[in-house]
């Protein structure tokens, strides 16, 4: 369980990167979304029932970016899509085909920037990557992906 959330009223879903510390709310970069779609609350709901009683969820998945049903593919589609921008928060970058996926993007011109915290743990994308910014001041636990400044990915997953 790597989920970071919370369902209020069943109508409002707090979906966040924080883990529940002290450092995620001083000391790192985090991002996290209140969202009011019915349809994310009604699903965020399902999920939580579902991992409450102990058994799998079956519901529909498209509400959510909900592994390990569709993140990857989400997450693939998200950079794919991107045409001019991609800006990407990350801890690590170690997926290969996450990292297959932004080098790609680099190739076919779209400007990736990536904000991380040390170049060890960005594998094969250290020197892919033009832009790169290590945040000194914060640690970057966040995860996020933003495709030409209009579809956004925030999440836990590891990318």
């Amino acid at each position: 369980m790597h989920a970071k959330y919370l369902i209020a009223d069943a109508s409002r879903a707090w979906i966040g990167t924080p883990n529940w510390t002290t450092s995620a709310f001083k000391g790192n970069r985090e991002f996290a979304v209140i969202d009011t779609d019915p349809a994310v609350a009604r699903e965020t709901e399902a999920v939580f029932a579902a991992d409450w009683a102990h058994t799998a969820y079956t519901g529909a998945d498209d509400a959510l970016v909900l592994s390990p049903m569709n993140s990857r593919a989400q997450i693939e589609s998200l950079i794919t899509s991107a045409r001019r921008s991609l800006d990407v928060y990350a801890e690590e970058l170690n997926d290969q085909v996450v990292s297959s996926d932004l080098q790609a993007a680099v190739h076919r011109g779209v400007k990736v920037r990536l904000v991380t915290t040390v170049d060890d743990k960005i594998g094969s994308l250290a020197g892919v990557i033009p832009t790169v910014v290590r945040d000194r001041a914060n640690y970057v636990h966040a995860k996020i992906v933003i495709a030409d400044g209009t579809a956004m990915y925030l999440g836990s997953e590891i990318i």
